[in-house]
């Protein structure tokens, strides 16, 4: 099983500005709350977590490690996979977040939803490779992304998908994402 976990709030979150690929926006106070949530989470529904995969932002490795940390699992033996960095918004970085979602992915120098697809399914058919259960600690681009491949949307509006908030919890379901 393979499930994901989308950091906890990061000072971008806060300002309510695109942080993307291209500002390695660190957490806040609240963000490691929600992560500690998202560790409880985790405790009370018996979830066995053998590998953790992290994207290499500041947000995501701090996820990471602690909820590795609380697991028991070495936070040495993480996996970071550049592949798993959030979606380079071109020249929306760094503004608000109040953007549909053909303009995140058709601004100038913006990674089309195309390009994120392909190093999202590359990862996971890596991930795809270890056993027993991995969590995936990365970005709601990234999670809207495989969410909105899963159910057959139009990629140019993957960032249209709910619930992925920051600490979220979700199992996926791959059918239909990793050829």
């Amino acid at each position: 099983m393979i499930y994901f976990v989308r950091h906890g709030e990061s000072e971008a979150n806060a300002a309510d500005v695109l942080a993307g690929s291209q500002i390695d926006s660190p957490m806040t106070e609240k963000g490691r709350a929600q992560v500690g949530q998202a560790i409880e989470y985790i405790k009370q529904h018996g979830i066995k977590i053998d590998h953790i995969v992290s994207s290499p932002m500041i947000r995501t490795r701090e996820t990471a490690e602690m909820i590795a940390q609380a697991i028991g699992i070495n936070p040495k033996s993480i996996t970071y996979d550049p592949r798993l960095i959030e979606h380079d918004c071109g020249s929306l970085t760094g503004h608000s977040t109040q953007v549909s979602s053909v303009e995140l992915v058709t601004a100038p120098g913006a990674e089309s939803a195309e390009a994120l697809l392909r190093r999202v399914q590359a990862a996971l058919r890596d991930i795809m490779k270890f056993d027993g259960n991995t969590l995936i600690a990365s970005h709601a681009g990234v999670g809207r992304m495989i969410i909105a491949k899963h159910r057959g949307m139009d990629l140019n509006h993957y960032n249209d998908v709910e619930g992925i908030t920051n600490g979220a919890v979700v199992e996926l379901d791959l059918t239909g994402v990793v050829d």
